[in-house]
């Protein structure tokens, strides 16, 4: 069964977002959303912002 994630204002951090989902254990089947910033702040926004262009089951 797959879950739904919601993850708020990453602000570029990738980094510590990847750390995060690996933490919670999310899967390629989980659909993650992000709500609010996901660049700005933080060094990695480009990669962060490739990250949920190429997941599947996301939406940014």
């Amino acid at each position: 069964m797959s879950k739904t994630y919601i993850i708020g204002d990453i602000h570029g951090c990738y980094d510590e977002f990847i750390e995060l989902i690996a933490q919670i254990g999310v899967t390629d089947d989980d659909l993650v959303i992000s709500l609010g910033d996901i660049v700005d702040r933080g060094n990695k926004s480009v990669e962060l912002y490739h990250y949920f262009k190429n997941r599947k089951n996301s939406i940014y």
